[in-house]
């Protein structure tokens, strides 16, 4: 199976303590309420609805011990773009608020701990920031807090918030749902093996799953009204379309001790059938679930930054991009894109029918990768020469633009990140100083922006 180059980048970030991986979702523009298309040609298979949680299996090795908090209480500082540098702040992260200029620090106290700890941001499904805090001195140590931005933040023992504000939390061998407010508990979710994947974008159903060594893979929607599992697949990977209405997954199957992944299916939640999509690994949907932007290939699940477009009411691809990053749907016929990857990263929106190409961007100063905002009506980009860094916002509105010094901390420069550098309401942005070197197109050569039509 591929892994597409944002998971590559996220998995560094992890390693470094600057984790947002576990909240990075493909931003697929705001929720639309259009049916989910279907063909009756299509090949549909029907899933079995589960009744109850799958029961506890017995366990031998000690539980995973609970999250400590023993770091600084979060506060929000206004910090100097000037004295954001590499040395002062090691794995640290920062918010840009874009109707003031300000940059603040979630930690008062982090520099005194020259490198010691380090610090994540990013947001929440209801809108709040979520705030990850790293000591790597002696046992690795983490704290999570949450709360409104440069607001009072409360120490919470879970990240994957849901839209409607509730929290998913793994305890040792369980996992529990948390009301986020409060932190009040909620209800038991389904046990380990079963591990906490993502909330569907409404906030009613929950992912979870289960791909340990020795176990065969799987994943179940767990729905948060009847308070039990409706769907069970044999595939991992679960990624919501923008309504939640469908979800796409990789089927998987167990050949001795390795997982061999079999392709792409969308599966409808509300008639629990099954459809397959022909020559695919990975995908996630436009706005109106009509279309879907597809990763990898059976011949070649590893090809880079190369990506198809794939038409469900038409039962076909329709368009191929290659050198080109997907990014972010600005409207159900309308994709974001990176193209000229490993060279140039020119910033590129185009119609799914490959007409109407155009360069959103600018000649000079160059501006990195470019990442949308929620609304759709801005685009952030970050240049930096040597350790100091530029952060210049597009209005695709005006056209005017406005620039941000921001020392040493620069953008989340991974394709479709745009749900964790803006903040939900569009005002704050996400900038961090990034850890080590290398990057996105470190062993890889440059690649020319080339659109393919049937």
């Amino acid at each position: 199976m591929r892994i597409a180059p944002a998971a590559l980048v996220s998995a560094g970030l992890v390693v470094a303590g600057v984790v947002i991986a576990l909240l990075v979702l493909r931003d697929g523009g705001p929720p639309e309420t259009a049916a989910l298309p279907t063909r009756t040609s299509a090949t549909m298979i029907p899933v079995t609805p589960v009744d109850a949680p799958t029961p506890r299996p017995e366990e031998t090795e000690e539980p995973a011990p609970s999250l400590v908090a023993e770091l600084p209480t979060v506060t929000w500082t206004a910090v100097d773009p000037s004295e954001i540098s590499e040395a002062t702040w090691h794995s640290a992260a920062f918010l840009l608020d874009t109707e003031t200029g300000e940059i603040y620090s979630p930690v008062e106290t982090l520099a005194p701990y020259e490198g010691q700890v380090g610090v994540g941001l990013g947001w929440a499904a209801n809108g709040d920031v979520v705030v990850y805090l790293y000591e790597f001195a002696g046992a690795f140590r983490t704290a999570r807090y949450s709360g409104p931005a440069l607001g009072q933040l409360r120490e919470l023992p879970g990240w994957m918030i849901s839209a409607r504000g509730m929290v998913a939390v793994e305890d040792g061998f369980d996992n529990v749902l948390l009301d986020a407010a409060s932190g009040a508990k909620v209800t038991l979710l389904p046990p380990r093996p079963w591990r906490i994947h993502f909330w569907s974008p409404d906030g009613r159903y929950l992912s979870l799953e289960k791909s340990e060594i020795g176990i065969i893979p799987g994943s179940a929607i767990w729905d948060s009204e009847t308070r039990r599992i409706v769907i069970e697949v044999p595939g991992v990977d679960v990624r919501w379309s923008n309504d939640g209405k469908f979800f796409l997954y990789t089927p998987a199957r167990l050949e001795g001790r390795d997982v061999e992944h079999l392709g792409l299916r969308l599966v409808d939640v509300g008639s629990s059938t099954e459809r397959v999509i022909p020559d695919a690994l990975t995908g996630w949907s436009s706005p109106d679930g009509r279309f879907l932007v597809v990763d990898g290939t059976a011949e070649a699940p590893t090809s880079s930054y190369d990506f198809r477009i794939f038409d469900l009411v038409q039962d076909k691809y329709i368009l191929t991009l290659r050198g080109a990053w997907p990014d972010a749907w600005f409207d159900s016929d309308t994709l974001g894109l990176t193209g000229n990857v490993c060279d140039t990263y020119d910033y590129f929106m185009i119609d799914v029918d490959g007409s109407n190409l155009r360069r959103i961007g600018f000649d000079e100063p160059r501006s990195g990768i470019g990442v949308p905002s929620g609304q759709r009506d801005r685009i952030a980009y970050s240049g930096f020469e040597g350790s100091r860094s530029t952060v210049r916002v597009l209005s695709l509105v005006t056209g005017q633009t406005r620039d941000y010094e921001t020392g040493a901390a620069r953008l989340y420069a991974f394709p479709g990140g745009g749900s964790q550098v803006w903040s939900p309401d569009g005002r704050y942005l996400v900038v961090y100083i990034p850890p080590g070197k290398g990057g996105l197109c470190e062993f890889e050569a440059p690649r020319p922006l080339q659109v393919q039509t049937p």
